[in-house]
């Protein structure tokens, strides 16, 4: 019966040999699993920090908007401003000519008469 007995220690050693094999595989899995999921932490919070930096500039820039909109409200100001005093110096200035005009005829007329 020395047979039987060693095939059932062969037996016996494969199916320890197979559970030390899954053991290590599930410690292994285990270790993977692990790994993934503090690289899916760190992207987590990767993600975070991108989504507050872009947080950031969309405020930046909607400051920059209203800055601007402010400049250029400023700038439209003084434009009208600008155009206002330009025709109050084109009407000036046909007076002038105006009054230019009937001085020269006035005078062209006297010294016609000199």
């Amino acid at each position: 019966g020395g047979g039987p007995a060693g095939g059932s220690g062969v037996a016996a050693a494969e199916r320890a040999l197979a559970a030390a094999q899954r053991e290590i595989q599930e410690s292994e899995n285990e270790a993977v699993i692990r790994e993934l999921q503090e690289e899916l932490t760190a992207a987590r919070r990767e993600k975070e920090r991108l989504d507050e930096a872009v947080e950031g500039l969309r405020e930046e820039l909607s400051v920059n908007r209203e800055q601007w909109a402010g400049v250029n409200a400023a700038l439209d100001g003084e434009l009208e401003e600008m155009r206002r005093e330009m025709v109050t110096l084109k009407l000036e200035l046909a007076q002038v000519a105006t009054e230019r005009d009937e001085f020269a005829r006035g005078g062209g007329g006297g010294g016609g008469g000199g």
